[in-house]
């Protein structure tokens, strides 16, 4: 189990040697002698539950604390020893009323780890940690028109410790699909359609500044259409505040200046485009403001550089990355040194993330990056340390801290080490030549027993999110339940050669690539396609993969990416699986996003953050249909749904039910199930089997050794 459960306890990890393989690949080592161990199984995988820890952060400049959730979401602070965490819940001073814990989200901290904010009992609260009294909060009367709960909420502190900005996030979209009134015209029953943004504002924030010592309400403000991305105050009475706004003619994302004693704000930047994670860091002095944006400002997050603006003409100065085609991580963070003339960034690594210090002058330095992904970076009040967690492909997590002087690296608590209680294969990190001059990379993880001279079955996985995504460690049958890469050392214990590869559109290989989609005006899953099949024909020329004995799985935009490669490849696979698949096109997609519980809406407006213009404005890139190619699929294919406790969409799901009817038609082997209760992935343990079972029963049957060959038998499960 996770130490951060109920084992506190932890060998010491023996950190991995990094080999550097002539071939393509850097070969991690297997951490440990696999002698008495029993290879995992996806039950050892599930039955290990999902890491407690949330949040690792500072009390002050000298001492960690982990923001921890139990299995019913009840959140509590503990103080980070080197062992795992210790002495009382932290936050437990909140609850001393018996408050209502459904309606208990988070906690914030302040910089200073004096005291904690959160929501509780539907009302906003101080903890003071030394005295562990409890001060609620006076908050202004909830404008007309606003719901009763909010969906979620940020906060921010100020350096002070004692002012707070809180974005409460009020979103309708649960309420938003297509109401049906009926009524009656001489007689005869009529039914009209009608979105509920007819009826009401879907997003809106309501912006609140407290002083979190005395209670006191310091100003409110809200912003109908919008949802804030967060806050950044300034040395003096400034508060810079990220919102991005979908319910408007032309979506767009701004900083807005608030002065917070006049209470008057004014928009200082604004791109028109939607982005992720925008979120704005005052530099120590006031003058600079550092924010992720899009290097080309098109929308989401398919390429990211930090943009450092003046805070008073709103001009960008300068454009930051760790090099030309190394970009910022999804949802990374970032901080300014205590002198102002640096930040540190969390950056992307092709799925092992690293930290960088990024220089004004230009003087970039990694001072964190190789065999594992680091992430959830937080800063020392003091800015001398750096703290975060690390993740590899073992499942192996722990804290760290880093030196910001010296560079130094420590390991500061073991959270989990698989390896220590299972026999686990190879994972290593792979890359291969593609087309137009990319060089993916990619996972492979081989069985605990591999022998090069074997050939083994290939179980392809191609993650999702498509543009802007990344390479997770993190896999589609146990992300919601136990999380990590586990699930594939548990089909490699059964044999199998799992791969999993990145794609050019991820944004891991510089911002060309998604400007050449733009230019051809095609999707993003055409040349993504090309890169899976060339790292599957790479790993054949190796020799240990049997070519007639190889499956893939795509998983959400993943799963598009398989569909393009099926059609485009009929005969490579042997069986196929789409596990809860986006639209298999961009056509598809429109369709979806105009039809349905969507009837009537405005949602074009949030297919130009993705296509760049609207329907009218341009309709080429929404006319890519490849939905019909079905006809040329040879591959038996599984598909499996989620259902959304009967909340989906007619219209979610048309693309592959007639995607299914074509292959059917065309008597090819496939069947389509549908979980009902499950969503876009497997939330409970239940689920999780019953999917990773139907999976490798239908690689099973579709893709057997026959009697007598000399090809490694895939192990059936118990």
């Amino acid at each position: 189990m996770p130490n951060d459960t109920l084992n506190p306890s932890a060998g010491k990890h023996c950190l991995a040697t990094l080999l550097v393989c002539l071939a393509s690949c850097t070969l991690i080592s297997s951490p440990g002698s696999a002698q008495d161990k029993p290879e995992i199984k996806i039950e050892d995988v599930i039955d290990r539950g999902q890491s407690r820890l949330r949040r690792v952060g500072w009390l002050g400049s000298d001492a960690l604390y982990g923001l921890y959730s139990s299995a019913a979401g009840e959140p509590s602070v503990r103080r980070l020893q080197p062992d795992g965490p210790a002495g009382a819940d932290l936050a437990a001073g909140l609850d001393a009323s018996g408050a209502d814990r459904n309606v208990f989200r988070t906690i914030s901290v302040s910089p200073d780890g004096k005291r904690l904010v959160s929501f509780v009992d539907h009302q906003w609260r101080t903890l003071e940690l030394a005295a562990q009294s409890t001060t609620i909060m006076t908050m202004p009367e909830r404008p007309a028109g606003l719901p009763e709960n909010f969906a979620w909420y940020m906060t921010d502190w100020a350096d002070d410790g004692r002012r707070v900005a809180i974005s409460e996030m009020y979103d309708a979209r649960a309420r938003s699909s297509a109401s049906v009134a009926s009524f009656k015209i001489n007689g005869v029953t009529l039914e009209e359609t009608a979105p509920a943004s007819d009826r009401t504002v879907v997003q809106q924030t309501r912006l609140l500044l407290v002083d979190a010592v005395s209670g006191d309400n310091l100003g409110s403000w809200v912003f109908p259409g919008c949802t804030s991305a967060g806050h950044s105050f300034s040395p003096g009475t400034e508060l810079f505040v990220t919102l991005t706004c979908f319910e408007v003619d032309v979506p767009h994302t701004k900083l807005i200046r608030i002065n917070t004693e006049t209470k008057k704000y004014e928009e200082v930047f604004r791109a028109n485009s939607i982005i992720q994670g925008f979120r704005p860091k005052v530099s120590p002095d006031g003058k600079l403001i550092a924010f992720p944006l899009n290097n080309d400002g098109s929308n989401w997050a398919a390429f990211v550089d930090l943009a450092i603006l003046d805070s008073g003409s709103g001009e960008i100065v300068q454009r930051l990355r760790p090099n030309a085609n190394q970009g910022l991580a999804m949802q990374g963070e970032y901080y300014w040194a205590a002198d102002g003339k640096s930040l540190y960034v969390s950056a992307r690594g092709a799925g092992l993330d690293e930290i960088w210090s990024l220089s004004l002058t230009g003087d970039h330095k990694r001072l964190a990056g190789g065999d594992r992904r680091r992430f959830a970076m937080s800063l020392s009040a003091d800015g001398a340390q750096l703290s975060y967690i690390t993740l590899d492909g073992y499942g192996y997590r722990d804290i760290r801290t880093l030196d910001t002087e010296t560079g130094r690296e420590d390991i500061f608590y073991v959270i989990d080490d698989p390896a220590s209680q299972f026999a686990l294969g190879q994972w290593q990190q792979i890359e291969w030549k593609s087309t137009d001059g990319i060089r993916p990379k990619g996972w492979l993880i081989t069985p605990p027993d591999f022998d090069p001279a074997n050939q083994y079955p290939l179980f392809v996985y191609i993650h999702g999110n498509g543009t802007g995504s990344d390479l997770y460690l993190d896999g589609a049958f146990t992300g919601s339940v136990s999380g990590g890469p586990l699930e594939w050392h548990a089909l490699a214990a059964l044999g199998y050669v799992v791969f999993v590869p990145d794609y050019r559109m991820s944004g891991n290989y510089g911002p060309e690539p998604i400007r050449q989609s733009r230019r051809d005006r095609l999707d993003g899953a055409v040349y993504d396609a090309l890169d899976v099949i060339s790292g599957v024909n790479h790993l054949v020329s190796l020799g240990y993969v049997n070519s007639d004995r190889m499956a893939v799985m795509g998983h959400s935009l993943g799963g598009a990416r398989a569909f393009k490669i099926l059609t485009d490849e009929p005969r490579l696979f042997r069986a196929a699986v789409l596990n809860e698949s986006s639209g298999l096109d961009r056509r598809s997609m429109f369709e979806t996003a105009s039809s349905g519980s969507r009837t009537g809406s405005h949602f074009n407006r949030f297919m130009r953050t993705i296509y760049g213009k609207e329907l009218a404005e341009d309709p080429d890139p929404y006319k890519t249909n490849y939905v019909l190619d079905a006809v040329r699929i040879q591959t038996p294919t599984l598909f499996l749904r989620g259902g959304y406790g009967g909340n989906a969409s007619p219209t979610m799901y048309a693309s592959h039910e007639t995607a299914f009817t074509l292959i059917r038609q065309a008597g090819v082997p496939t069947r389509y199930i549908m979980f009902p209760d499950e969503g876009h992935t497997y939330s409970t343990p239940e689920a999780a089997l019953v999917a990773f079972d139907l999976v490798t029963d239908w690689l099973a049957k579709h893709m057997p050794a026959e009697p007598g060959d000399a090809d490694f038998v895939v192990r059936q499960r118990e």
